[in-house]
């Protein structure tokens, strides 16, 4: 077993998707307010909202970790949704990458990639269990020509403090996306 040789600190840690509230439990909650990942039924006092009644939450990798997270299943919903997925995605193959597929002691590196690992399936298993195969149909369509602006720009920024890897360049991949 190869990670019998690793500390407990090194294995992955037990990540919790909370429920997603979807289209039958906000009808009575009242309507989530957009966000580039989906909906949020608290921006300012959920889980992980900086909680000072002011600022809105932008930890935008914890929504699907958040029992704040709601979806509506709209297309264009599903396009932000599905954008944070290849987004995901993208960021999830540099930092194997990088820093290699081998666990590090970076306890922040390593959540982020076991929350990436775990959200980028959960989006597509979660949307073909609760939506219409049209509407996710639509919303790969509007992903096809090209991610959510939203998503663009992180990529974007992601990419601009990244060193070349392997003498490779870091040229924007641009903004459509085909899965």
């Amino acid at each position: 077993n190869k990670r019998s040789h690793l500390s407990p600190r090194a294995l992955p840690r037990a990540i919790e998707v909370k429920p997603v509230r979807s289209v039958a439990s906000i009808e009575s909650a009242g309507t989530p307010e957009p966000t580039p990942v989906a909906g949020c039924k608290d921006t300012l006092n959920g889980e992980y909202a900086p909680g000072d009644g002011y600022n809105h939450c932008d930890r935008y990798v914890m929504c699907l970790f958040c029992s704040s997270f709601a979806v509506v299943g709209t297309p264009e919903e599903l396009w932000r949704l599905f954008s944070f997925q290849a987004f995901a995605q993208e960021e999830l193959n540099y930092l194997d990458t990088t820093p290699g597929g081998e666990r590090t002691n970076d306890e922040m590196l390593e959540d982020l990639r076991d929350r990436y690992r775990i959200a980028i399936p959960y989006i597509d298993s979660f949307t073909q269990r609760q939506f219409p195969g049209g509407i996710i149909n639509e919303a790969r369509k509007m992903l096809q020509r090209g991610l959510h602006p939203f998503w663009v720009h992180q990529m974007k920024l992601s990419r601009h403090g990244r060193l070349p890897l392997n003498g490779s360049d870091t040229t924007i991949v641009g903004e459509s996306y085909a899965q």
